[in-house]
């Protein structure tokens, strides 16, 4: 099995929902072979500025040790690299981020809508939600994480926060990470009129003003059995 790891570093931290002036300045994956819990393809790099609004905020540099001085003169050219993330992904059975469903993969979608490009539908384990932890963890940010499991870090920096995930997911079951992925609700959204409108309503569908078309929310496992019943159009959120 391939599981690819990812983690960005951006220009600062976004709001819910809310990523159109948040960009990535630093991308780190690594596609681990999980037989032999190794690593077989990295890809590490900082991104070369390519909008005029792509300003990294001082707290981030205060975090990071990345500066627009350092982008400038060293980054890279976002397509390729997203192509060849897109090609990185393409090989792996799953993806595995921390706070990836909040943080990582909205950033990574809105960085590829912005480039044209389509990142390949794989499913995600999120390694702030889907691992057990013990009790006696009492936080889930990766620096508690890497202390707690005595794990050497390397800073905060976008391949350095994939290698120590990835220890982190090694030292637990991955079956069951992955079946705790189930219980993540996601929500279906249909912008319908008429009769569609109507059937919508049947199986539980509900207008939402806010997002202008009918809603349902289910829980992942549960979608397979959904879509029998469904005729129409739809897209899924996280």
């Amino acid at each position: 099995m391939l599981l690819l790891g990812i983690d960005f570093e951006t220009t600062m931290c976004s709001s819910e929902n809310n990523y159109d002036g948040t960009f990535i300045i630093e991308v780190g994956a690594a596609l681990y072979d999980w037989d032999t819990k190794a690593p077989v393809e990295i890809l590490s790099t900082l991104i070369k500025p390519y909008d005029d609004r792509m300003k990294v905020a001082p707290f981030i540099t205060d975090l990071t040790g990345i500066s627009m001085n350092m982008l400038n003169k060293h980054g890279s050219s976002i397509k390729p690299v997203l192509k060849k993330l897109i090609t990185m992904a393409k090989k792996a059975d799953y993806l595995v981020a921390h706070n990836g469903r909040d943080f990582d993969k909205k950033i990574l979608l809105n960085e590829c809508e912005r480039a044209g490009l389509k990142f390949p539908e794989i499913p995600l384990i999120d390694t702030l939600k889907d691992i057990d932890y013990p009790n006696t963890c009492k936080y889930k940010n990766l620096t508690y994480l890497a202390g707690y499991h005595q794990i050497m870090g390397g800073g905060h920096r976008a391949i350095f926060d994939v290698f120590t995930m990835m220890k982190v997911l090694s030292l637990y079951n991955l079956d069951k990470a992955i079946n705790n992925t189930s219980r993540i609700k996601i929500k279906l959204i249909a912008r319908l009129t008429g009769e569609e409108a109507r059937d919508a309503k049947k199986i539980g569908f509900r207008y939402d003003p806010s997002v202008g078309g009918w809603v349902k929310k289910i829980k992942k496992f549960e979608l397979e059995e959904l879509k029998k019943s469904i005729n129409f159009e739809y897209e899924i959120r996280e």
